[in-house]
């Protein structure tokens, strides 16, 4: 996930951002192969990141799963994975929920950045997707 954010600080602030990921060796899916794209909106502040989220899930056998849900994104030094859990609106999966194991930010180099207002993105990995 990239964050796109005014200057941030210690005070919270409107942020957006997305998932843009390819994502191989899906197993139990309608495709091996899925791309993963959402756009996030909420607030951040060097603490951590809370919002919203839209997205789908592009399937290599061209059907496409809609998703939505709340998402968090701890902050701070060193930072924390956390597990989102996203429902599936619609396509393959529909009424069950995606489940996305994120690694931490890697806050290290943003620690300055952000203490003084002038972060403008990140990014966090993605360890696993799996599905209920």
């Amino acid at each position: 996930m990239t964050f796109h954010t005014n200057p941030i600080g210690m005070n919270t602030v409107p942020a957006r951002g997305g998932f843009n990921a390819d994502i191989g060796g899906c197993t139990g899916t309608p495709a091996a192969d899925v791309a993963f794209r959402t756009e996030f909106n909420g607030n951040a502040s060097c603490n951590d990141a809370l919002g919203h989220v839209e997205g789908t899930l592009e399937w290599g056998n061209g059907e496409v799963s809609r998703v939505s849900g709340q998402w968090h994104v701890p902050g701070g030094n060193p930072a924390a994975s956390v597990t989102n859990v996203l429902n599936i609106m619609d396509g393959p999966g529909a009424g069950g929920r995606l489940h996305v194991d994120q690694g931490p930010v890697d806050s290290q180099p943003l620690v300055g950045a952000c203490m003084n207002g002038t972060m403008q993105g990140g990014r966090i990995p993605i360890h696993t997707l799996h599905f209920n």
